[in-house]
Formats: structure tokens, sequence, C-alpha cells
């Protein structure tokens, strides 16, 4: 395996500011073998799936489009898994290693959805039993989206209703 570096400026412009150097490891995965890795990992970081490409952060988050994969909602989305990895539950999460996946979208949307399809609303604390988080973590964003879920006081604790 040899590793080169190319940069993109001349010899006379070398900065800290110009220099761009790109690295091309040979004996790279091919598409079918990263695809086989991320279905046994389960659940990726976009770097560990650009360095599988060997392409940028922003190449890899277009391949990760385009197979359908979902996002985490939480640790700030930084983690992806293939639709068919996941083994979402009733309410459609699912849950890895700490990681938290809906198929309602990001964590907003999946609030959205729990709240507006439940027959009574949601007291902050089931949904954050449900989505396994706390409810201040989650819930301040919506004090002011009246549109989509109000709150009302409710056996002893604030509730969300649409």
């Amino acid at each position: 395996m040899g590793l080169y570096f190319w940069p993109q400026v001349s010899k006379n412009m070398l900065s800290e500011q110009t220099i761009n150097i790109y690295l091309t490891i040979e004996g790279t995965m091919n598409l079918s073998a990263v695809i086989r890795s991320f279905k046994k990992e389960k659940v990726v970081n976009v770097v560990l799936l650009a360095n599988w490409l060997s392409c940028s952060i922003a190449t890899a988050r277009r391949r990760l489009k385009t197979w359908g994969a979902y996002t985490s909602y939480n640790r700030n989305g930084r983690y992806y898994t293939l639709p068919e990895s996941a083994e979402f539950d009733n309410n459609g999460l699912w849950q890895y290693q700490g990681v938290m996946f809906s198929k309602h979208g990001n964590l907003k949307q999946t609030l959205v959805h729990l709240v507006t399809h439940s027959m009574q609303g949601s007291s902050s604390t089931e949904l954050g039993e449900l989505l396994g988080l706390q409810p201040r973590s989650f819930l301040s964003p919506f004090a002011t989206i009246r549109r989509f879920i109000g709150k009302s006081w409710r056996g002893g604790g604030y509730g969300a209703y649409a």
C-alpha cells in the first residue's frame, strides 16, 4: 500500500493557508465491500464511511442519501445506519449501542409524529422514556411552536398534544 501526496499549489505559494494535499491509498475497498462492512457494523459515522469509500465527507453524505440511510437523532446526528440494518419498534424507533434512530426523521419530526399519533397526547416523561432522552434536552425548542405542539398541565407535569 503506497501513499501519494499532490499539493495543488506551486512551490512559490506554499503556506499553511494555501496547501491542499490529497491523500490516496492504494487498494481501497470497492463499493460492495463497503456495503458489507456497513451492514456488519450496523452503525457508522461519516468519517469512517468516507475513509472506506476513499472520498470526501460531502461525497460520503451524498452516498448515504442515495442509500436511504437513517441519521441518528441523538449524538448530534453523527451516526448512520442502512434501512436493512435498523430494527424499528412499533413507534418507529431503534437503539443500537446507545445511538438512537427514528424512521420518522430527525428528533423534531419524530417528536411531532409521536405526539400527533398518540390518542391522548404524551407527557414529557413519557416522551423522554420513549426517545431515551431527558425531556429538558429536547422540549425547549417546542415551547414557541404552538401550531405543532401545545402544552397543558396534566397529572402533575406538562403534557404535549397536537
